[in-house]
């Protein structure tokens, strides 16, 4: 992996700040046409930084972005992060319903925590 400095991170910053503004000043009429967006962004600029910082040994294991990268997703685009747990919940919940069939002692619970 290449190393990441602050320049980086501020590159980073500045293009997801461009993106949150363009994101802000567009109309939307519910909340999941915004989180369309998002996802649409995220797929298209998130393979962008992987090359950029990623091997491509890494690229074929499945790497993820450093963390010191990936936070600032979240905070330029929080709704994301809470896409991402009621998705996670609702995956858990169809996980569980799933299973309830093979396994009665799970009758009753919502979640496999």
């Amino acid at each position: 992996m290449k190393e990441i400095t602050q320049k980086d991170i501020e590159k980073v910053k500045c293009e997801l700040a461009k993106k949150r503004k363009e994101f802000d000043e567009l109309t939307f009429t519910d909340l999941e046409e915004q989180l369309k967006w998002i996802r649409e962004f995220f797929n298209e600029y998130i393979p962008e930084l992987e090359k950029r910082f990623l091997s491509e040994k890494e690229l074929k294991e499945w790497k993820f972005l450093p963390n010191e990268l990936r936070i600032y997703f979240y905070l330029y685009f929080p709704e994301h992060g809470l896409n991402m747990a009621n998705y996670s919940q609702e995956l858990c919940y169809k996980l569980a319903e799933e299973r309830e069939g093979k396994y009665p002692y799970l009758t009753g619970r919502r979640f496999l925590f």
